[in-house]
């Protein structure tokens, strides 16, 4: 059953009567101007595919050939009439180009008349004290600005210096400890088989009986001949003669 693309558009072929089906056009730039209209996420155009076409509700009158008995399409229509669209899913209406404004030319200007010159002073007349305050304001003005400006930069630059002064501080402090990690590490791994042996002299001292062989097991090392504990052995041989499985099975857990 053909049915209309567009969303929110519930034409079907043989449901809705007067309506007819446009498919979409085989030009790529009207046909992305009938996709950008139609504003459908992954709409993929078919010519096999019924749900590829568009009705004619979507169309203006102005879009059809006139005195045509079957209804037919302009070349270059888009379809522009979508009436169960929301708001944000309608596309902008073309607002029409307003006409260049004319601009008129400004009149001619009127000559104007030139004020008189002012008179000169006599020469004999002094100018009046005031005249000289302003550039001494200005300068001590100007002197005060500067001595801010400088007392600033030095304030900035003492707090750079005590900032810079803590900093290498902290860095020292960093460095002496990490140098002191670094002897510490390297101590451990000089003295780290010394360490096991002590850790397994104490446990074979306390009885256990894993450290016991191992104790055992380094005391023979270098000699031609191997040999076990005498309790190891014989308890080894009362768990054989107990359960052979039960004694394969402890050695493998044990050691």
């Amino acid at each position: 059953m053909v049915y209309c693309c567009v969303p929110y558009c519930k034409s079907r072929a043989g449901k809705t009567p007067g309506v007819s089906f446009h498919q979409f056009p085989v030009d790529q730039e009207l046909c992305s101007k009938w996709q950008r209209n139609i504003s459908r996420q992954n709409l993929v155009i078919n010519d096999k595919s019924p749900s590829t076409v568009v009705c004619s509700r979507h169309f203006r009158q102005i879009d059809y050939a006139p005195d045509c008995r079957i209804r037919k399409l302009l070349p270059g229509a888009v379809p522009t009439v979508f009436e169960d669209y929301p708001a944000y899913l309608a596309p902008s209406a073309k607002k029409p180009r307003k006409e260049p404004v004319v601009r008129q030319s400004l009149p001619p200007r009127k000559p104007t008349k030139r004020k008189a010159e002012p008179e000169e002073l006599p020469a004999d007349l002094d100018a009046p004290e005031s005249f000289d305050k302003p550039s001494a304001n200005v300068s001590t003005q100007t002197t005060n600005n500067d001595a801010q400006r400088a007392s600033r930069y030095l304030s900035m630059v003492g707090r750079l210096r005590s900032q810079v002064a803590y900093h290498r501080s902290q860095s020292q402090k960093s460095l002496s400890l990490l140098r002191a990690e670094q002897k510490a590490s390297e101590a451990y791994r000089a003295n780290r088989h010394l360490a096991a042996l002590e850790e397994i002299v104490a446990d074979a001292e306390r009885g256990e009986k894993k450290a016991v062989f191992l104790l055992h097991q380094i005391g023979r090392y270098g000699k031609k001949h191997d040999s076990y504990p005498e309790e190891f052995i014989r308890e080894c041989v009362i768990w054989r003669f107990i359960s052979p499985k039960g004694m394969t099975t402890l050695a493998r857990r044990a050691f």
